[in-house]
């Protein structure tokens, strides 16, 4: 009769039954005859050839991290198995669950890497033409729950949130906000005179443009003095332009003083005589330029060059 594995006997000859060996210790042969095959399991220690008993041995006490700690039960025992966990606003480097083990060399360790518990950090948030660009927060170095506020610089008005938080998975919330630029909508075409700049009247203008509108000679501000001749308007914060009763156009006067040969009884073309008229049209591109008085005493229109 031979004896299985993790058994023997020491004698030659039947035997109904083998002897175990000692707790924790044993082998993998077929028929043997010596307490000297027995030998520990991993993980213990002891000479059961000598009568010392085979013992489970321990790794080294694991401690807690900085705001961290170790949850449940955490036996220094070979198989056993320690759990790590960090406060609220860290997160975990390194092995959270180690295990007591035997490495090369017979020598008990933990496995995984020595757990460390950083704080939780967002990236900074920059928003352009905000004043400051990075906002106003609670923490320089924005740790998780740091609050940063926003406001814009002059000509510039927020859009989103004014306060953002930084959240444990290291994004804000709500997003940052973003700073766009004051600006007045296009002025009214002019049918006559010229905005400067020329970008008046064609698109949007940024805060705080000044726009003039320049009328040609013989025309005035519609509702200034004949003699000024130029109206400047200023985007304003609000978006709007600088307020006018009116929209300032550039106005005609409403009638001029001629000299006109006439002839006398006698067609001698030689008295000149001077009057006022009312204006219909007083500048043409092209063709001749017409001139009719307001009571109309004459029975042709006069007709002038175009200059």
């Amino acid at each position: 009769y031979e004896c299985t594995p993790s058994t023997y006997k020491d004698f030659d000859g039947y035997a109904p039954t083998c002897t175990a060996c000692p707790a924790n210790s044993g082998h993998q042969l077929t028929g043997s005859k010596t307490i000297l095959d027995c030998k520990c399991f991993t993980g213990y220690s002891g000479k059961p050839e000598n009568g010392e008993d085979c013992t489970i041995r321990n790794c080294e006490t694991l401690v807690a991290p900085a705001n961290g700690k170790i949850t449940g039960h955490c036996y220094r025992t070979y198989g056993s198995s320690c759990t790590f966990e960090c406060s609220e606003g860290y997160e975990i480097t390194g092995t959270a669950t180690r295990t007591c083990t035997v490495k090369a060399g017979d020598i008990m360790d933990w496995s995984g890497t020595t757990v460390t518990c950083t704080v939780i950090r967002c990236p900074i948030q920059t928003v352009i033409n905000a004043d400051p660009p990075t906002g106003t927060c609670t923490d320089p170095s924005p740790v998780y729950r740091t609050d940063c506020s926003y406001a814009c610089r002059t000509g510039y008005n927020i859009k989103g949130s004014k306060k953002i938080t930084c959240q444990l998975d290291k994004n804000w919330s709500p997003a940052a906000p973003t700073c766009e630029q004051v600006t007045c909508p296009a002025l009214p075409k002019a049918a006559v005179g010229t905005y400067y700049p020329a970008t008046c009247d064609d698109g949007e203008s940024p805060y705080p443009t000044t726009c003039e509108l320049r009328c040609p000679s013989g025309y005035h501000i519609s509702y200034l003095p004949t003699s000024i001749i130029s109206d400047q308007r200023t985007c304003e914060l609000n978006g709007t332009w600088e307020y006018r009763a009116s929209t300032p156009t550039c106005k005609a006067p409403s009638t001029a003083e001629v000299l006109y040969t006439v002839s006398d009884d006698g067609g001698n073309e030689n008295k000149n005589c001077s009057f006022r008229i009312t204006i219909k049209m007083l500048l043409c591109v092209t063709g001749e330029f017409h001139m009719k008085s307001k009571e109309d005493p004459m029975r042709t229109p006069l007709v002038f060059p175009t200059r």
